[in-house]
């Protein structure tokens, strides 16, 4: 059970939080499990109930997956994906649906990060920026101060602390 468990807590740390995390982690994990009777459920709270899940460096740890990315812009658009069809842009983003490279899935972080997906990244959020201009998502934001639309746009997407650039070049061009 114990290797058994460590194994486990290793890999369920390295999908939800950070790859690569720490011995005295993984055997605090590892036992917590262990002492739950090996439920999934009792070794996935005490993952996601450890300070260092709720860290500032873990939040950003992880690149999303081209499925998690397309899920959270719909989720924060509040468009369905009949709306969106996000199947268009999932070959291209390098993550064809139901078909993983092999067993052991898709791989995670860097493998996501390249310049066809970053453009097709770009093409979908221009394609769906245009279905919620026609849903009127945004109505009434082209009327607002520069900085309460930014804000606005940071808050719908949860965009926490935005880099001082990046907020400066959102309300340039909202102007």
């Amino acid at each position: 059970q114990p290797t058994c468990a460590r194994f486990l807590a290793g890999k369920v740390w390295s999908f939800f939080a950070y790859p690569n995390p720490v011995a005295a982690l993984v055997d605090d994990l590892a036992a917590a499990f262990v002492a739950s009777g090996m439920v999934v459920r009792e070794l996935l709270r005490a993952v996601f109930l450890r300070p260092e899940f709720r860290l500032a460096t873990t939040r950003t740890a992880l690149v999303r997956s081209p499925i998690e990315w397309l899920v959270v812009a719909m989720r924060a658009l509040d468009m369905t994906a009949e709306e969106l069809n996000p199947e268009w842009w999932m070959e291209r983003l390098g993550q064809a649906m139901y078909q993983p490279p092999n067993v052991s899935g898709w791989k995670q972080n860097a493998a996501w990060i390249s310049t066809s997906s970053q453009w097709a990244k770009g093409s979908f959020a221009g394609y769906a920026c245009w279905k919620a201009d026609e849903a009127g998502i945004f109505a009434g934001l082209d009327a607002a101060a520069p900085a309460v639309a930014a804000q606005a746009v940071f808050d719908r997407f949860g965009v926490d602390a935005p880099a001082a650039t990046t907020r400066a070049r959102i309300e340039a061009y909202v102007q």
